[in-house]
């Protein structure tokens, strides 16, 4: 039953920033269904090694969130150089590297002021896809990487 519980919580993280009109954003839902999609219940039947690999990736994927929201309020409103703006992109970069590749291959459209200000259009939808797939990419790293480990130590053993 738990298991379709993260099912709802996190079909709720697709929804939510399209009835909000952007006000709930969708990646705490989607934290919070994946914790709760990988525990033992009706659809997954074992505590298998890979769904805790995977709960660790979305704890990591919070982590680095924090991190670069930190790095953000700690920064801003401040006059800073240009190394130090790159500098406080790698937390950026770290906690979305979904959304990160996707600025980097089909940039949001931008529109250049007179002021020299930019402002540019983020759809819900690209969001909403990009936040899913940025918790999705620390899941399934989190599980290659746990799995590679207990191989090498199973082929230590033996």
């Amino acid at each position: 039953m738990i298991n379709i519980v993260g099912i709802l919580i996190t079909i709720s993280g697709f929804l939510a920033p399209h009835l909000t009109n952007g006000n709930i954003p969708a990646i705490p839902f989607f934290w919070i269904g994946g914790l709760v999609i990988l525990n033992k219940g009706i659809l997954i039947k074992s505590n298998a090694t890979w769904m805790k690999w995977a709960r660790i990736g979305i704890l990591i994927n919070i982590v680095l969130f924090v991190v670069m929201l930190t790095t953000f309020y700690l920064l801003n409103e401040r006059p800073i150089t240009a190394f130090v703006q790159r500098l406080s992109m790698v937390p950026y970069w770290l906690s979305k590297p979904a959304t990160a590749l996707g600025q980097q291959l089909l940039p949001f459209p931008e529109m250049q002021h007179l002021d020299g200000s930019v402002t540019f259009h983020m759809g819900f939808s690209r969001t909403v896809i990009a936040d899913f797939l940025d918790v999705a990419v620390f899941a399934t790293a989190a599980v290659v990487i746990g799995l590679f480990l207990k191989k090498t130590q199973e082929n230590k053993v033996s």
